[in-house]
């Protein structure tokens, strides 16, 4: 889109500011928009809109807060008979019962990958094979602990959080219109893990006592110190432990320092025909170690690995447009690597039922990557199940760590070249891409390079034919879901 936009404005003569910033999700996507953003201000500086002063330095009064105070009776009897939402939308959080959760790695494998059943049947959740489900964290115990250290504030200290009169553009978000305490606040809504903006940092430094402190975190605004922490991938909590000089107000901290948790969307990995009361989540667990030596836990992975059969899952349903043919008797062809094999998982079920339906089913193709089949082959007896009904034509699987070759999917691709060429250009088939960015394009490229070799066509005009033309009427028969 950003490309289309620049292309028209071009054509129609207008003048680039600065040049087109494009950025890249499986890299460091918040360290290009930076740079981008520096070009930005170049330019407007330039034409002479705007000057760029020196680094100003914020006062307390100056950080936009909320005004906090103790929690009335009136705000207690509100939360107690607050009840759940429906899950139909971001501000309409579900809390789902765990009914199942399991690994689906072995002890072998070096990696986690965790299947979880959420039961919705008294939400008024209604999903469709594809869908995504928005999930989200918690923050550990140990980690609330320490911010509530800083801000020195029990955790037991219940609150309530309202508009300040001196900030009428800062808005009570809703999570927070209730009587809650500092506990609840600091593990269920607050962002303390992430890399914090410039503007956070800007505000913080409002609050630290020390003026050699102060200067140093101003300093981390300036651009080579603030694209040193996000390489870093420095969080808010570890530059706040690094300042202990800083007391820290708290309506400030809500309303300009720590920004909301969001939460984690997740391929449904499931389909309603089977499982009309659960969605099935299939999530792989982030823990790493950053630059700066840090373990990384990602806050919703590791939340959703420690439920129990009984905990709740706040969570809420979102539509997706990756979705199966309107006619089953179109040929598929589903690639996925990793936790991608979740929403073909719902494919395959919602095929069984087709089947059962007695309805016609072309023939359907599953690439699926992993690294080695005794470890993280995620699913395998469910697809060899799958094989022996009928309701997957073929399957072919990637091992990239058992043998002295890595293999991954696009190689797979490679050497079923004419069973794909014939299903997608004779027989009108669609094909679905699920997993990281990176092997979605890797894909995408040797289905070209096909294109180009069998149709004797040039490299540009096989991308015009493969993706960028490949569609049936105004529906797009390639569809990924990557990230």
């Amino acid at each position: 889109m950003g490309r289309l936009v620049d292309s028209c404005l071009s054509r129609l003569g207008a003048s680039a500011v600065a040049p087109l910033g494009l950025g890249d999700a499986s890299e460091q996507i918040q360290l290009d928009f930076e740079n981008w953003g520096n070009k930005l201000l170049l330019g407007i500086e330039t034409l002479g809109i705007l000057e760029r002063g020196d680094l100003e330095q914020m006062t307390k009064d100056h950080v936009p807060s909320f005004k906090i105070s103790k929690a009335s009776k009136t705000l207690r009897g509100a939360r107690s008979a607050k009840t759940a939402g429906g899950g139909t939308g971001i501000h309409d959080e579900y809390a789902a019962r765990v009914i199942e959760v399991r690994n689906l790695c072995s002890e072998a494998s070096e990696r986690v990958c965790m299947h979880l059943e959420l039961e919705i049947k008294d939400s008024a959740v209604s999903y469709e094979p594809g869908d995504h489900v928005g999930v989200w964290g918690e923050n550990t115990p140990v980690n609330v602990d320490q911010v509530a250290n800083i801000l020195d504030i029990p955790l037991d200290y219940e609150v309530s959080i309202e508009s300040n009169p001196a900030f009428p553009d800062l808005k009570v978000p809703e999570c927070f219109q209730s009587a809650l305490t500092l506990k609840e606040i600091l593990t269920k809504y607050t962002d303390i893990l992430s890399c914090p903006s410039k503007a956070s940092l800007s505000c913080l430094s409002a609050f630290a006592t020390d003026l050699a402190e102060r200067d140093a975190i101003l300093e981390l605004v300036e651009s080579p110190k603030y694209q040193e922490i996000l390489m870093q991938q420095k969080s808010l909590l570890e530059i706040m432990q690094d300042h202990p000089s800083l007391q820290i107000d708290l309506g400030a901290f809500l309303g300009s320092i720590a920004p909301l948790l969001k939460c984690r969307f997740y391929s449904i990995s499931s389909s309603p025909a089977a499982y009309p009361e659960s969605i099935h989540v299939t999530v792989s667990v982030v823990k790493d170690t950053t630059p700066l030596g840090r373990i990384h836990h990602g806050v919703a992975s590791c939340f959703l690995q420690q439920r129990h059969i009984g905990d709740h899952v706040r969570l809420h349903h979102r539509r997706s447009t990756f979705r199966l043919p309107l006619s089953s008797s179109s040929p598929v062809i589903m690639v996925g690597a990793g936790t991608g094999i979740a929403p073909f998982r719902g494919f395959l079920q919602q095929r069984v039922a087709d089947q059962m339906a007695g309805k016609e089913l072309g023939p359907a193709l599953l690439f699926f990557g992993c690294r080695k089949g005794d470890e993280d082959y995620l699913y395998s007896s469910e697809l060899s199940d799958f094989l022996d009904r009928g309701v997957l034509s073929e399957l072919h699987v990637a091992f990239s760590r058992e043998g002295k070759i890595k293999v991954y999917v696009q190689d797979k691709i490679r050497e079923n070249k004419k069973v794909i060429m014939d299903a997608l250009f004779r027989d009108h088939g669609y094909m679905y891409i699920c997993g990281s960015s990176r092997m979605g394009s890797d894909v995408v490229r040797a289905v070209s390079k096909m294109v180009s070799d069998e149709m004797g066509v040039g490299e540009d005009e096989a991308k015009e034919i493969f993706p960028k033309s490949f569609t049936t009427g105004h529906v797009k028969r390639l569809q990924q879901d990557v990230w």
